[in-house]
């Protein structure tokens, strides 16, 4: 995944709405879920999932074909769809150091791909705080930030998702 050039800072907005703030966050948080339940969910309307009939034989239920369809648009998986493809697009757009603190912040990994493997196998991903006396590291201290650098950065991805996403 190539990284983009962008610094968030020149996307934080004066005020981010409460409402508007909690929302993206959520869908900021879940990211790494909504893409592996989007795999998941890929394959399987690509190869189907036996069911079994009654009678112990194992096969499809029901038209294949019909079922793939009505998987392949609903309106959950197309409102998943375009939350992942906001965040994605987000992520792609910022400079390696920036990635890698909104990373720390939302999931307590450095890069997708770890949140992703951890989303996959069910590990709870719980991201790093700013400051704190329980933890011994930090998101901005691992990052290599100062705690108000390390804000600015997280604040200015949500407002570039809450634009994509069009909650801002």
């Amino acid at each position: 995944m190539k990284r983009g050039g962008v610094r968030v800072s020149e996307y934080i907005p004066r005020y981010i709405d409460k409402d508007a703030w909690k929302a993206i966050n959520i869908v900021i948080r879940s990211y790494p879920k909504m893409y592996v339940e989007l795999a998941e969910q890929e394959r399987d309307i690509l190869y189907g999932t036996p069911q079994k009939q009654e009678g112990g034989h194992s096969g499809y239920v029901g038209n294949p074909t019909e079922a793939k369809a009505m998987k392949l648009y609903s309106a959950r998986r197309e409102k998943l769809q375009r939350e992942c493809d906001a965040v994605t697009k987000c992520l792609e757009m910022l400079v390696p150091e920036h990635y890698r603190m909104v990373c720390l912040r939302f999931w307590g990994v450095e890069n997708t791909e770890k949140a992703f493997y951890r989303a996959k196998h069910h590990i709870k991903l719980r991201g790093m705080e700013y400051q704190t006396a329980w933890y011994e590291e930090t998101a901005p201290d691992k990052a290599g930030y100062s705690v108000s650098t390390a804000k600015g950065i997280v604040r200015g991805f949500i407002a570039l998702v809450g634009k994509e996403i069009g909650e801002i």
